[in-house]
């Protein structure tokens, strides 16, 4: 990816109150929907006041995905819905009352390059902490992938006895999934009493994880739940082959479980993605090398340099 195209970072947070905030600073839906409009009649889009720095942590083998965005520009009319709700007292307090949660707010992030941008973290926002004060307020705010849903507390009675791929189904039905992928060599073994009782989505989460464990893992990213065994590559659905990857910022390593490389942000590359590794600086044992990502780490800035991937991959 060519660092001259211009890096684009835009969310939404729409809380069950009726708060909005967007990353063009709009307080309202309205005021969202005649900026689109705006936008549609000319090739000058507007573009944020705000400066962003995005991290995002996708990981095969934990459960949740965890955002954390630091925005700096915003003004007290726009902080304080956030700071006064999701502050570390409230996180506490609904921790351990996990049925009182007077409002909450989701978090849908999108990133790419000039006009192309793709969703890469849908989540609820857990935590806004006030990082920075006057004159440039930067609030910071830390979302989990279905937080609220995984914490829920519900009756669940399932079949007594049920394929393991229709218990993942079921499982993603209570998370309030959008989707969910099960690629395992499992789909069609019978579980038998599988989860009957008094659960939360988190208790639910770990009894997917556990059945056939160290072999299938089960994660949530961006209103999907994947239940996949990390040798079961995803291939690139265009070229029909693993992502090929010769640009790096820095040289690639070998690890205990296969490598780690650091690269430009690239929508390709995402956890249980298959990638071909071609380095010159390494090209031995690396060259000609499928590998299948479980860790990427995004680092993403639409003000500072960075704007990068750091991947691990196992063979």
């Amino acid at each position: 990816m060519s660092n001259l195209k211009q890096r684009i970072i835009k969310f939404q947070i729409k809380g069950s109150n009726g708060f909005y905030l967007d990353d063009l600073g709009h307080t309202s839906t309205t005021q969202a929907r005649a900026q689109a409009k705006e936008d549609a009649c000319t090739t000058k889009k507007a573009t944020s006041k705000l400066a962003i720095d995005l991290e995002i942590e996708k990981n095969a083998q934990v459960a949740t995905t965890t955002a954390t965005l630091q925005l700096t520009g915003l003004t007290i009319e726009q902080l304080n819905p956030l700071t006064s709700e999701f502050n570390r007292f409230n996180y506490d307090y609904n921790q351990k009352h996990p049925s009182i949660q007077d409002w909450a707010a989701t978090i849908d992030i999108q990133v790419g390059y000039d006009s192309v941008i793709q969703p890469i973290f849908s989540g609820d926002v857990v935590i806004a902490e006030l990082r920075k004060g006057p004159p440039d307020l930067m609030l910071q705010l830390t979302a989990m992938s279905n937080y609220f849903a995984r914490s829920q507390f519900d009756f669940v009675q399932l079949e007594a006895s049920l394929t393991f791929e229709a218990f993942a189904n079921k499982v993603g039905e209570f998370l309030k999934v959008e989707k969910v992928i099960c690629q395992t060599d499992y789909n069609n073994q019978v579980i038998t009493n599988a989860g009957i009782g008094q659960a939360t989505g988190d208790q639910l989460l770990v009894e997917l994880n556990l059945m056939f464990y160290p072999f299938v893992t089960a994660w949530i990213d961006n209103k999907t739940l994947y239940v996949m065994q990390l040798d079961t590559y995803h291939l690139d659905a265009e070229q029909g082959s693993p992502v090929l990857i010769n640009e790096f910022l820095q040289i690639p390593q070998y690890t205990e479980r296969g490598a780690s490389f650091e690269v430009m942000y690239d929508p390709r590359i995402t956890v249980a993605k298959q990638v071909r590794l071609q380095s010159d600086l390494n090209p031995y044992p690396f060259n000609g090398q499928s590998f299948v990502l479980y860790l990427c780490k995004y680092a993403l800035s639409t003000r500072n340099n960075q704007f990068k991937i750091q991947c691990e991959a196992q063979l």
